[in-house]
């Protein structure tokens, strides 16, 4: 799925959350297509033009508070588990 002018290819992400959803790493019940384009969204909020980045946050801070809080919302307890063991290799 390409967004309209857009170089962007959702079918990457997408492939990511099947697989994770089949390796019990995200929930069988969350929504792929709201959760894949929810992503790309957040994804937007790290770019220059961000009002984010404009407002002095860091990609770190942003990282650690936007993107870290979505994955543990939709991933299993063992996907949580993963992801804090995984956390140091991301600092």
């Amino acid at each position: 799925m390409m967004e309209p002018g857009s170089v962007r290819d959702y079918s990457i992400t997408e492939r990511l959350l099947r697989t994770g959803v089949k390796q019990k790493v995200f929930r069988r019940d969350i929504h792929i297509d709201i959760v894949n384009r929810t992503l790309h969204e957040l994804f937007d909020l790290f770019s220059h033009e961000s009002k984010m980045v404009e407002a002095g946050f860091h990609r770190k801070e942003m990282f650690d508070h936007i993107l870290i809080p979505y994955f543990r919302g939709i991933s299993t307890a063992e996907g949580i588990l993963l992801l804090e063991k995984n956390r140091k290799l991301l600092d």
